[in-house]
């Protein structure tokens, strides 16, 4: 796998806010030309180079080729110009204001965090200079194809009702419990997935001889873990008023302080 976010954001934490601040004032500054010089192997040498990777900048060389100074110099491609600025300023203004790694991914993947609400303004997107939101990585397209996101995108439209037979049953600790629903119903659907997720066991229509057709769930027992920290960490989310990609931002290893109270018990 090539260079990702988290670790051009790792490597911009560990730096000095002087450091950080070469790359980002030439992003203040609108400077496209300007050619990016740092001592071979120093903090900015070494984050420039994985900007490289990232296919960003170019590498030029060694501005002093034959003196004694060991030095590296790189420019920054015209095409990603909006991709460096956004990681250089975030990552800057993110770690001065004492941010965490995993709270400037999450912001980077669509969360608005209040410390970094400047970037999103009308006069920093008509700069240019921080796009809305920042690079992903493709997240957008790993969060369409993670696994739990059919599941999410199901339990989103949900009435209250339907999910509270779920509730129940885990709040009791019924791991016996057998789930009964309409063949067709919201709830059908949702459990229909679970089994397609490994979770759940489709037991069948357990009253054929009624004139309308229901469907039988169960969970395994193997399962049960996994499935309740999914619907405790769903049903807290969308009664805080998340969506299905901030919940999914989470699920990728992000952070949002609106389900601070269930990361930090570490529900099972």
């Amino acid at each position: 796998m090539g260079v990702t976010l988290r670790d051009l954001a790792q490597t911009m934490h560990d730096m000095e806010l002087s450091d950080l601040n070469v790359l980002a004032a030439v992003i203040d500054r609108g400077d496209r030309s300007a050619v990016l010089v740092a001592a071979r192997g120093s903090p900015n040498d070494i984050f420039w180079r994985l900007l490289m990777a990232r296919g960003w900048l170019v590498e030029l060389g060694n501005p002093r080729a034959g003196s004694e100074l060991d030095l590296m110099s790189y420019a920054i491609k015209p095409e990603a110009w909006k991709d460096v600025g956004s990681v250089a300023i975030c990552g800057r203004d993110a770690f001065q204001q004492g941010m965490t790694v995993d709270e400037l991914l999450a912001f980077q993947q669509g969360y608005n965090d209040p410390r970094l609400m400047h970037l999103l303004s009308p006069e920093a997107r008509k700069a240019g200079r921080y796009p809305s939101p920042a690079p992903r990585d493709d997240g957008a397209e790993q969060m369409r194809g993670h696994p739990d996101r059919p599941m999410l995108d199901a339990m989103y439209v949900m009435k209250p009702s339907d999910v509270s037979v779920m509730i129940s049953a885990m709040q009791l600790g019924d791991r016996d419990a057998v789930f009964i629903t309409p063949r067709g119903s919201e709830n059908d659907r949702l459990w229909t997935l679970m089994v397609e997720r490994g979770w759940f066991v489709d037991r069948g229509n357990p009253y054929p001889d009624m004139p309308f057709e229901t469907a039988s769930y169960s969970v395994k027992p193997e399962s049960w873990n996994q499935w309740k920290g999914f619907m405790i960490c769903a049903v807290e989310a969308f009664s805080n008023g998340m969506d299905v990609d901030d919940l999914m931002v989470v699920f990728m290893g992000g952070y949002d302080k609106r389900l601070a109270r269930v990361l930090n018990a570490g529900a099972e």
